[in-house]
């Protein structure tokens, strides 16, 4: 009996990048003063700057988001983040926000 086909998902379907076109993987942090602020974020970006620059929700337009208060450093203030790469992405992966971390008060 043959084996059964395997049905292609998504993921198999999806273009696949270049191992050098990889995106990274970056842990973003904020040491943020107070409650009811996002503390770290887990990104996938193409450099530490770009990482640097992805806010939470992905708009830096509005910084609060319908909360009390700022919930992320302001823009101008986002060089003060700490950016660690931890990883590469797999080659589906798109770039921006993959885990954030609130600290709720």
């Amino acid at each position: 009996m043959p084996p059964k086909k395997h049905k292609q998902s998504v993921h198999d379907r999806s273009p696949k990048r270049p191992k050098s076109e990889l995106l990274k993987l970056y842990l973003v942090s904020y040491d943020a003063p107070g409650w009811d602020v996002y503390t770290d974020l887990v990104v996938a970006g193409g450099s530490e700057e770009e990482a640097r620059d992805i806010h939470p929700f992905g708009d830096w337009a509005s910084n609060d988001h319908g909360l009390a208060g700022d919930v992320w450093i302001k823009w101008e203030k986002r060089a003060k983040l700490e950016v660690t790469q931890i990883g590469t992405a797999l080659p589906e992966q798109k770039r921006g926000v993959i885990h954030r971390t609130f600290k709720p008060g």
